[in-house]
Formats: C-alpha cells, structure tokens, sequence
C-alpha cells in the first residue's frame, strides 16, 4: 500500500496489487491542498498538513478525522516525520503520535497530534535579519473573521481567491526531515546546511555540514527559551555579523566550497547500513551526496 496526496483529490491509499486507489479522502478547500503526510508505524493513525498550515489526526481504520488545529503560522506544511522518542520516557508518553513538522520561518517543531500541543520548536539561526520573525507571530492569537463582512468578502477569505492571481510565496526553511533513534533529529534546508538536533540535551546540536563562509565562524550555538509555555532551542550566532548575509551571498560560498557541501537546497535525507552507517543526501539541483 502507498500512501499519496494530489492538490486535486486530497488524500490516496494506492494498492500496488491491484494498481488502482483502495480510497480516497476529499481535501478541504478551505484548508488548501494537502502538502504532506505521516503514518504511524501501527498503521492505525497519518497526520495531514496543508497549504494553509492546517493539521489533522485521522484514524486510519475508518478512514475519519480525529483533530485538526491550525499551525500557529498561516503557511504550508513542508515536512513532517515520525518522532522516535528515547526508552527513558514513559510507555504511556511514547504510545502517543508525536510528529515533527517543518514549517514556518526556517523553524522546525515537536507537536502531541493527539491534543494538536507543542512540545518544542528548533529555530535556525536567521543571517539575514536580526529579529527572528516568527517569534512574533507565535505569540499572536489566532484571528476571527468578522461577521459583519458580506457573503463574497466571507467567501473571498475562506477560499483564498487572490491565490489564483499571486500564490503566496514560500517561506526559506527547512525542507527535509529525517529522524533518529531517541527522538534526535536530522533537517536539511535553504540555507544548504545539515543539522543535527539533540533531544535529550538541545544544547549539544550541532551543524554537519553547510557552505564556509567568508567572515562567519560555524562555531554557532544553541540556547533554550520558553515561550508561551513551548520550549524554543534558538540556534545563535556567537559573533554578529558586520553586514547583513543575503541568500546570493551563501549561494555564491557554496559554489567556491571545497569540503563539498550542497549548493542548492537540501530537499532530501536518508540512511543505509553498509558496513557502516551512511548519510544521503539531495539537493534541488540533483545532486546526491553520501556522508560517513
């Protein structure tokens, strides 16, 4: 069975016996088109998230939707994975579906999809802007339509019909997931780097691999804040830089690079064991490279 999404007709199960969809589950116009999916290795639960940021728990036995909650951003969904969490943790704590999702501004998050609740968010650090937007809008409350407004004015909001004429543009981020035992955390993203998240201990993340740039150290660390009751790990720069570092500035390092990190976005990660465990990786460009 394979498990697929269209920006048409929603939500697939294809059965590659028979060569044809065992179901189909209709998306939402509201909530735009269903841009990822995560099933749960029990096969009992998937977690969708759209173009709107909007999330659902489903039973996948009768095919029903349990909970949906709006990502705190109004944004797609990127990427979502399966959260590993370490045998320290409670038996009752680790039956529940914990997903990471990418989303928003270069930020990735834990979330409980049981009850839709944040556990934690990692934030890359942000070269070209001082303040990181998105703190901002995690702190703002959700907001209402106004019922006063007209019938079209109600429908133009709910459909979001001015995407027809300017699709809303993607946010730089994180673009591919790839979890590890004990609830660590690999991303790869816009900026061209490879992180490694620690779970246990945030403290100790660190970056694998990325472009050498002229003027900036890749001695970065990582700090933990509390906001909103949700643990952020902030990814910091221990020196500020002298100018603002633009998007053609780490493009333009990535092509001089010679330890042979990706000069494209990292929009695929992957394991092998050999003789010993490897790291695949992919960029937008094509390119394919095999980490030790």
């Amino acid at each position: 069975m394979v498990m697929y999404s269209t920006q048409n007709c929603g939500i697939h199960l294809w059965d590659t016996r028979s060569d044809i969809d065992a179901w189909t589950l209709k998306a939402n116009p509201e909530e735009g088109y269903v841009s990822s999916l995560v099933t749960s290795p029990c096969g009992n639960w998937f977690v969708s998230g759209s173009s709107r940021g909007v999330l659902t728990l489903w039973d996948l036995r009768f095919r029903v939707p349990v909970h949906s909650w709006q990502y705190p951003i109004i944004c797609p969904i990127e990427k979502m994975c399966l959260c590993f969490l370490p045998p320290s943790v409670s038996l009752s704590t680790t039956m529940r579906p914990f997903i990471y999702v990418a989303a928003g501004f270069n930020e990735v998050s834990l979330w409980n999809a049981d009850g839709g609740s944040c556990q934690q968010v990692w934030r890359v650090a942000n070269y070209e802007n001082e303040t990181n937007v998105s703190e901002f809008q995690w702190k703002l409350p959700g907001s209402k339509a106004n019922p006063k407004t007209n019938t079209r004015q109600n429908n133009s909001s709910k459909y979001r019909i001015e995407e027809l004429n300017e699709p809303p543009p993607r946010l730089p981020g994180i673009r591919s997931l790839l979890p590890l035992p004990g609830g660590d955390l690999l991303t790869g993203g816009t900026d061209l780097k490879i992180r490694r998240w620690d779970y246990s201990s945030p403290e100790r993340s660190y970056c694998i691999c990325g472009p050498s740039l002229k003027g900036v150290a890749n001695d970065d660390f990582y700090e933990l804040k509390t906001n909103s009751g949700v643990q952020f790990v902030q990814e910091t720069m221990r020196r500020p830089l002298a100018t603002k570092l633009t998007a053609k500035a780490v493009l333009a390092a990535a092509a001089t690079d010679t330890a042979g990190c990706h000069r494209d976005s990292v929009q695929s990660l992957a394991s092998v064991k050999l003789n010993q465990r490897l790291l695949i990786s992919s960029s937008r460009d094509g390119a394919i490279k095999v980490w030790k």
